[in-house]
């Protein structure tokens, strides 16, 4: 059987990364100052001064909000041609391991061939895992049901202990760095939901700096206006996600909480069986 070969789509999948790395790093260093421009007219607007609010819009506001679309539009176009390489990494991955399993099928393989082809799965697995693990915030989140692994009757004691610490450290392990992810996004999305409350008057009052009231900026108040309130850029696939309400959002990202807490215990239950048995067996 020929293999599958990973070289070229591995290193189509770590280019879309990298471009779509130094498109977010672009934008995270750029996102500061736009705000201190953002803070600035709200100071200038409250203060009633008009003229030293039109100058800083000019000179300060239009240029990082405009530069802040562009990137906005190349983080998306960006984030499409980083998922479909994942994806097809991805696929690779599973079609290389699955040529390892069909090939550790045969009853006659040599047990040297066993061990380096068990070795090279392992390494692939964990390989998949990490790119997995890279994607999108409602994606990272998403829940696979437990592994069905169970007890033969082949089983050694060291087999047992083996399937108990791949539960343990690995399916559990994904579990609990979900329910940390899940808690992480949650604290983020309830503190917007304060900022934009907070904020819903001040977005409005600086709506009314559109470029109309600038001559000669090209600019106009319609589809491709410059948008002078600080609405975070959304990340690499998050526009489905990003589409729904904060409230929705968080309670959503609770439901999967809740459900990888429950997977996480049964998945320990398992591992502490597995672990009995191997104890009633012999080393």
């Amino acid at each position: 059987m020929a293999q599958v070969a990973l070289s070229p789509v591995e290193s189509r999948y770590l280019l879309a990364r990298t471009e779509l790395e130094a498109v977010r790093r672009e934008i995270e260093a750029l996102r500061p100052t736009h705000t201190r421009a953002v803070e600035e007219l709200r100071i200038a607007r409250e203060a009633g001064d008009d003229r030293r609010a039109d100058e800083l819009f000019r000179e300060q506001f239009i240029a990082p909000a405009v530069r802040l679309q562009v990137l906005d539009s190349e983080l998306h176009n960006r984030g499409v041609a980083y998922r479909e390489a994942r994806r097809d990494y991805l696929r690779a991955l599973e079609a290389r391991m699955d040529e390892i399993l069909e090939t550790l099928a045969d009853p006659d393989l040599p047990q040297p061939q066993q061990d380096r082809l068990n070795r090279l799965y392992v390494e692939i697995s964990q390989t998949y895992r990490e790119v997995e693990r890279e994607r999108d915030p409602i994606e990272e989140a998403m829940l696979r049901p437990i592994p069905s692994l169970t007890a033969t009757d082949r089983d050694s004691p060291q087999d047992l202990r083996d399937k108990a610490s791949f539960l343990e450290a690995q399916v559990a392990g994904d579990y609990e760095a979900i329910i940390a992810f899940t808690t992480q996004e949650i604290a983020v999305r309830e503190q917007r939901l304060r900022l934009e409350r907070e904020g819903a008057d001040l977005r409005a009052d600086l709506s009314r700096f559109d470029a109309d009231r600038l001559p000669g900026t090209g600019a106009g108040g319609g589809a491709g206006a410059v948008r002078p309130d600080d609405d975070p850029v959304p990340f690499d696939g998050a526009y489905v996600f990003a589409e729904l309400p904060l409230v929705d959002q968080v309670e959503m990202l609770r439901s999967i909480r809740a459900q990888a807490e429950q997977y996480r215990e049964e998945t320990l239950q398992r591992a502490a069986l597995f672990r009995q048995m191997a104890e009633g067996g012999t080393t």
